[in-house]
């Protein structure tokens, strides 16, 4: 039985509250739905519009907090932007505090690449 919980635990992707937040943001909206957990240039994407090559990553302090951390994502980013994408940033106070202004630089980021 244990077998079978981590099995379906490991299935589905992680999402923090972050992105969480973030998707009911954009659901309230009438940007397109972007695909969740995509992998692109062996990393996972938390947000992925394919048809205007465009991501979004929620980046959170406790995940993205460290110099480690930062060093690895400055690799990442690079990687997912020489495979063709461009990437958006939004963070907690960008959802939360201001997600008209958030939606309306997502909207601008489709728009652009389009």
């Amino acid at each position: 039985m244990m077998r079978d919980v981590l099995r379906h635990a490991t299935v589905r992707p992680k999402e923090s509250k972050l992105e969480v937040k973030f998707a009911r943001l954009l659901r309230s909206s009438a940007l397109p739905r972007p695909q969740p957990q995509i992998e692109i240039a062996a990393y996972r994407v938390d947000y992925l519009w394919p048809r205007y090559k465009a991501v979004c990553e929620c980046d959170g302090f406790e995940w993205h907090g460290s110099r480690l951390q930062w060093k690895r994502d400055r690799r990442r980013i690079a990687a997912i932007e020489a495979a063709g994408y461009r990437i958006t940033h939004v963070t907690w106070d960008d959802v939360t505090k201001y997600p008209n202004e958030t939606l309306a630089r997502i909207g601008l980021t489709l728009r652009t690449v389009a």
